[in-house]
């Protein structure tokens, strides 16, 4: 079946995820163990993976607000058929219209996403901590938005995917980089540490301060044959990360 996702360009989204933590997670003692332990609410690369095009309510007419021209002539430009494109006009206008139609949605995902949860999470003792990569959007702008942004090793090939990161952090105000680090596909038990010092020293140059290893620990895993359980494996099985 497939998933129910919130809208995340939307506040209503939002809220829907705030006001659920607020009525069914948040009771009085975790919210004192919160406080008293401090730290980021987290949230995992944008992977809003979808056979047709991301949208949302109003999305048209904050649109024609923010751009100063209507959405509706240039939208075969824009849709998309398992994320790419179907139809093109003229080169120039067909980019134009796809910069401005993503510009429009980097907007609303910072105004409505980023920037409430970003506020939600202070009022609850804690910063905000996102990766917020994974769509045509604006994620300089976002970086600039949330508390520490985070990159990761295994998604970002050059170190200007860092820079660009470090500059939103920066002209937020912000002092923390972060990275997912130590992932590599088909690393699990044969990562070294040589590896893992080559990759992230490279991104240490490139604004990166703070590096988060993820791991998984159990004390048993049904079926589980040498060298161990992998937590993390891709979609196909196999080895893991």
């Amino acid at each position: 079946p497939d998933c129910v996702v919130v809208d995340h360009f939307s506040r209503a989204g939002t809220r829907a995820v705030t006001d659920f933590w607020e009525r069914r997670l948040l009771t009085p003692k975790i919210r004192k163990l919160l406080r008293k332990a401090g730290g980021a609410l987290f949230e995992d690369s944008i992977e809003l993976e979808t056979e047709a095009l991301n949208w949302t309510p109003g999305l048209a007419e904050e649109f024609e607000k923010r751009r100063g021209y209507a959405l509706g002539p240039y939208l075969p430009v824009i849709v998309l058929n398992d994320e790419d494109p179907v139809f093109a006009y003229e080169r120039d206008v067909t980019q134009h219209a796809r910069h401005d139609f993503w510009l429009t949605v980097s907007d609303l995902f910072n105004e409505n996403h980023f920037k409430p949860l970003t506020e939600w999470a202070h009022s609850i003792g804690l910063e905000f901590s996102s990766q917020p990569y994974g769509l045509q959007t604006d994620s300089i702008q976002a970086a600039a938005t949330i508390d520490v942004p985070e990159g990761e090793s295994l998604g970002f090939k050059n170190l200007d995917d860092y820079r660009a990161l470090m500059g939103g952090r920066d002209m937020g105000g912000h002092k923390v980089l972060s990275s997912e680090a130590g992932a590599y596909q088909g690393g699990a038990y044969s990562t070294t540490w040589k590896k893992l010092l080559l990759t992230m020293g490279g991104a240490y140059a490139a604004g990166l301060n703070q590096t988060v290893l993820h791991g998984f620990s159990y004390a048993t895993a049904p079926g589980v044959a040498w060298p161990g359980f992998a937590g993390f494996t891709p979609y196909s099985g196999g080895i893991g990360y």
